[in-house]
């Protein structure tokens, strides 16, 4: 499922959202514009737990981690050097791929991120939106109201 949106005016990338669930977890990576003319790179995988009535799962800063640097249970985050299972490496690959489909650097220096014409469309406040069909914000909801999210777009929890 993928999210993308542009700035207004432009074919600057703004924000791109993957997202795919894959045996009881939600995975999502994320590349964003986080403020200060900066993009931010989000990578996590989540899943709710009955027993603690709130979601649980594995985060880090990065769209196509080694490992998961921050645990989450609930709102709890706590600081965690656990690698992905090979699992975790091929979904999350998959969904970094899948990405760089939908854009591409501007520049060498890898600073402009693009949205790639063929998957945008033009909304009424002049900003490229496109939204696969099957694309629901939920997790993501949760996810972007937690402190660590990093990126400015922000969905309704």
């Amino acid at each position: 499922m993928i999210y993308l949106t542009s700035f207004p005016n432009t074919d600057s990338l703004h924000t791109i959202i993957n997202k795919k669930t894959s045996e009881g977890w939600t995975y999502i990576v994320a590349i964003g514009y986080g403020g200060g003319g900066v993009h931010e790179h989000f990578s996590g995988k989540f899943r709710y737990d009955e027993e603690l009535d709130d979601y649980v799962g594995f985060r880090d800063d990065h769209s196509d981690p080694e490992q998961w640097n921050y645990e989450i249970q609930g709102t709890e985050k706590s600081m965690t050097e656990t690698p992905l299972t090979e699992a975790d490496a091929a979904i999350i690959s998959e969904m970094v791929s899948e990405i760089w489909e939908h854009v591409h650097y501007a520049d060498e220096d890898q600073l402009e991120i693009k949205i790639k014409d063929e998957f945008t469309k033009t909304t009424e406040n002049d900003c490229y939106l496109h939204q696969s069909e099957d694309w629901d914000d939920d997790v993501v909801n949760w996810i972007s109201s937690e402190a660590g999210w990093g990126l400015t777009i922000k969905f309704d929890w």
